[in-house]
């Protein structure tokens, strides 16, 4: 089963991804060529430029697993807003990975949090 759910709001900058947030991931020069084969009109390999890693760092893609491992580190880094996107060919597609991901999410919110104990015994 996969579960593939857009979470991240991406920067628009004239239609653009939004180059600074992706420059300080190490996307600078893959984003720049991007949109310099987009402004050409050249969208099917502008597509093609976009790295793979761009596309799994932003979203929640994969088996319900690593979906839930993702869930998990974002709560446990303190993240406590989602922006989803649910993908799917019709509505009840769309719907139903909706809930799954809520489901996913609520199962996570009911474990205990694993935080770093900052010195002196305070958790973060």
């Amino acid at each position: 089963m996969t579960l593939s759910v857009g979470v991240m709001s991406v920067g628009v900058n004239d239609g653009f991804l939004d180059n600074d947030a992706f420059a300080r991931q190490g996307y600078g020069d893959d984003v720049a060529e991007v949109r310099r084969l987009w402004r050409a009109g050249d969208r099917a390999a502008a597509a093609a430029r976009v790295p793979i890693e761009i596309g799994l760092g932003a979203n929640l893609i994969g088996p319900v697993e690593v979906v839930r491992d993702r869930l998990r580190r974002y709560r446990d880094c303190g993240v406590n807003t989602l922006r989803v996107n649910p993908i799917g060919g019709t509505l009840d597609q769309r719907v139903a990975g909706l809930g799954q991901l809520m489901e996913l999410v609520d199962e996570i919110n009911r474990e205990p949090v694993d935080r770093p104990t900052e010195p002196g015994g305070v958790q973060s």
